[in-house]
């Protein structure tokens, strides 16, 4: 090992599982880099106008932060999701009103009430393009939910409060399907551990040479 690993094993020359834990600790891919570099994305979406479809970018923020969840436990809060959702157009002059009326509403705002009014403000934007060609201006009811089929709707289990899921099909402690592991769980459980096992192999083989 090179001497600035060695540095990090002084202490546990009797504890193996515990150098393992410590150097896990220290350079294992653990999942931090990868949510990092989803946290580092999530904050790098952008609306850039034109060809862009504003559900689709609403749709990519609501996936981040879902796989943040998912993935890494660590799901933004609304407010941060809100704030990515309104920074992906603050560069855009057109959305100068939405985003001064949205953030200085009195009322709480939810994810939906922002998704909807930006979708809206991108289909009369476009609407008002296409005008003079023949295009229909404003956005009714009928496309805005369209353009909303594109995003998923958060679902919250109240037992483990994570989304995607209702508490009688939630298979953590509490929940209706308590134990009954689906296999998407089972198959990320099972990979973590090979890769843990891999490590912890590799760490004890390089400390004992």
């Amino acid at each position: 090992m090179e001497d600035s690993t060695l540095t990090h094993v002084r202490g546990y020359e009797e504890d193996p599982a515990g150098l393992w834990a410590h150097l896990a600790s220290l350079y294992a891919d653990s999942g931090v880099g990868a949510a990092v570099r989803l946290l580092r994305e999530f904050a790098a979406v952008k609306y850039r106008g034109g060809v862009d479809d504003m559900a689709k970018v609403m749709g990519r923020i609501r996936s981040i932060a879902d796989e943040l969840e998912q993935n890494h436990e660590d799901r933004p809060s609304d407010n941060q999701i809100i704030a990515i959702m309104l920074n992906s157009v603050s560069g855009n002059p057109d959305f100068k009103d939405p985003i001064t009326t949205l953030e200085n509403s009195k009322e709480p705002l939810t994810i939906n009430d922002v998704e909807i009014a930006l979708i809206r403000r991108a289909r009369n934007i476009k609407d008002d393009g296409n005008a003079s060609s023949g295009g229909v201006t404003g956005i009714d009811d009928g496309h805005l939910a369209s353009a909303m089929m594109t995003t998923r709707t958060i679902i919250r289990c109240s037992n483990c409060q994570h989304i995607g899921h209702l508490i009688q099909d939630c298979f953590r402690e509490g929940g209706g399907k308590e134990g009954q592991y689906p296999q998407w769980y089972l198959d990320l459980r099972k990979k973590k551990d090979e890769e843990e096992t891999a490590m912890a192999a590799t760490a004890v083989k390089s400390y004992a040479f």
